[in-house]
Order: structure tokens, then C-alpha cells, then sequence
């Protein structure tokens, strides 16, 4: 994914339950640093009571890349937790570019 400084997108995460028993409790979060922030009116964290076996669960987080972001490629820390499951986290790499007007 390429971006822009300024610019607000969307992240989607999402888990299969690939197990033979329903996970409950489980719980999907964004974890912006560096040139990410959440966009105005995204949700930080999202919730559900369970998952049965070979069902999936999506979310979608709206970020937004800061005004002063230089070029370069960062990651976006985001994990999909349930209790007594491993966490399944998911850091995608977010390539910022800067347009030629926008250069200092």
C-alpha cells in the first residue's frame, strides 16, 4: 500500500477460525506510531463474544498519515487476541511517498 502525508486510509484485519471450537472474547486493535494516528472517528478497538470453527471475522481501521511524514516505508502494528489462543498479529508495511510539492 502506498500513501500519502495527510492522506487517511483504511486497514483491514481479519482471522479464520481454522480450530474445531468456538474462540470467544475476542478482540481486534490498531496500534498507530510513528507517521500513523487514528483518523477522526475510527474505532480503536473492536470486539466479539465468539467465532465458530471456519468462520471469519473482519475489521476495518481508518488511520491517518501525519502532515509532516518524511518518505520511507513504516510498519502498522495491529493483533487479533482471544484468551487461550496465541495472539495472531499483523504488521503490514505502509510505504509513504512524498509528492514533489510537499518536498522540503
Amino acid at each position: 500500500m502506498v500513501v500519502a502525508p495527510s492522506q487517511t486510509f483504511a486497514i483491514e484485519v481479519g482471522v479464520t477460525n481454522r480450530g474445531g471450537k468456538i474462540a470467544r472474547h475476542l478482540e481486534a486493535r490498531c496500534l498507530p506510531a510513528g507517521p500513523f494516528a487514528f483518523a477522526p472517528g475510527s474505532k480503536r478497538k473492536y470486539t466479539r463474544s465468539s467465532l465458530h470453527p471456519h468462520d471469519s471475522w473482519g475489521v476495518q481501521f481508518l488511520i491517518r498519515v501525519k502532515a509532516r511524514t518524511v518518505a520511507g516505508a513504516y510498519p502498522l502494528f495491529t493483533t487479533i487476541t482471544a484468551p487461550g489462543i496465541k495472539a495472531s498479529d499483523i504488521v503490514p508495511t505502509i510505504k509513504v511517498e512524498v509528492p514533489d510539492s510537499n518536498k522540503t
